[in-house]
């Protein structure tokens, strides 16, 4: 009698936490979707990019590098040899902090000695080929992938 009571609240019990757990997964899928959107767009966003300029002669380039930690950097890449034979380095360091993606914005929060400097980007595009932001005053910075030459 107790072997049976026993299975009886076993299987009852195993039952359970069965519907309980196909429950949860479904909720999770439903609300996937979204989620996978934002991850998405983070994951892609993750990496070296070139700032698109209308009025460049190639000597120098903006680059910024969004790392997968949260992190950022911008900086200006010397291209032009003459820098390197005067000693200078060929990264020089504009600006870093940390970044996120919230509701399709991309917000950089610039951090210089104690002060933070929040900045706000509409995501317009992003994908492995381009990204598209758009600040406050309707200013579009457009990126490419940055290649290291």
């Amino acid at each position: 009698m107790k072997n049976t009571f026993f299975l009886k609240n076993t299987f009852c019990l195993l039952s359970f936490i069965f519907i309980i757990v196909s429950c949860g997964n479904n909720d999770i899928k439903n609300e996937n979707p979204i989620t996978s959107s934002k991850e998405s767009s983070e994951n892609t966003i993750v990496g070296k990019w070139k700032l698109i300029q209308e009025k460049s002669d190639g000597s120098s380039d903006v680059m910024l590098h969004i790392e997968k930690s949260g992190y950022f950097e911008v900086n200006t890449v010397l291209n032009d040899p003459k820098f390197a034979k005067a000693g200078i380095d060929k990264i020089q360091p504009i600006s870093k902090g940390q970044w996120k993606i919230e509701n399709g914005v991309l917000i950089l929060n610039h951090i210089n000695q104690d002060q933070i400097k929040k900045e706000d980007f509409e995501i317009i595009k992003c994908d492995s080929e381009n990204l598209k932001i758009q600040n406050k005053n309707k200013n579009i910075h457009s990126y490419i992938p940055y290649i290291e030459k």
